[in-house]
């Protein structure tokens, strides 16, 4: 069988302080996946297959060997730099459990995977759950980075935190690398600030901190 996701050292549930961004959102389908929707029945066998197909959940689930190490990868820098990584997703809670958890990858989220039915049901937002969860964790908007394919839930969260729209059906290694030099952009800004010389402002000028980039 195919190899699990899972490093070799596994972060912790609850990462330290110290990150670039304090947290990273992940919407699931179509972003960590590369399908509108992972049927549960690939996931959950029934009376005429005794093992889920994993087969079929690493290769048209999400992309693919290639884009499960990147993928990993990706995780595994956000984790170690201290972001707590969440799941914001419209789909199953327990569906997104369970693809994590025979991908292994669960790890890198443990306990903060929200479905539809935690998000507030159908007729939720993801930008209020967002609002609410940085109110609770006093997160500024630089402090967050939420990523999404649709266009709705972007505009949802414009203005609450730093933002990202994928470029096709779901992301891609090279948005997986733009995203991690984001990631240091902050903290060498961070950085910048706190040293409070000229040339850390004349840094901060010459970023163009976090420029947003249009889906193709």
């Amino acid at each position: 069988p195919a190899a699990a996701m899972s490093p070799q050292v596994e972060p912790p549930c609850c990462p330290g302080d110290g990150g670039s961004f304090k947290a990273v959102l992940f919407d699931f389908d179509l972003t960590l996946t590369v399908r509108e929707e992972i049927p549960r029945h690939r996931l959950f066998p029934g009376f005429d297959r005794q093992c889920p197909d994993i087969e079929w959940l690493r290769e048209k689930g999400f992309g693919g060997e290639a884009r499960i190490a990147s993928l990993g990868a990706m995780l595994q820098a956000f984790a170690e730099s201290g972001s707590e990584l969440y799941v914001v997703s419209f789909a199953d809670r327990e569906v997104i459990v369970r693809a994590l958890a025979l991908l292994g990858a669960s790890h890198f989220f443990c306990h903060r995977i929200f479905g539809w039915e935690e998000l507030g049901g159908p007729m939720a937002t993801k930008g209020n759950f967002i609002r609410s969860l940085m109110e609770t964790k006093s997160w500024k908007r630089e402090e967050v980075l939420f990523v999404d394919d649709q266009a709705t839930n972007i505009a949802d969260a414009a203005g609450l935190c730093v933002t990202h729209r994928t470029w096709g059906r779901g992301l891609r290694s090279e948005e997986m690398t733009e995203l991690l030099q984001k990631a240091e952009v902050l903290r060498l800004r961070r950085q910048a600030t706190s040293s409070g010389t000229a040339a850390g402002r004349h840094f901060q000028e010459e970023q163009g901190f976090l420029s947003e980039r249009c889906p193709v």
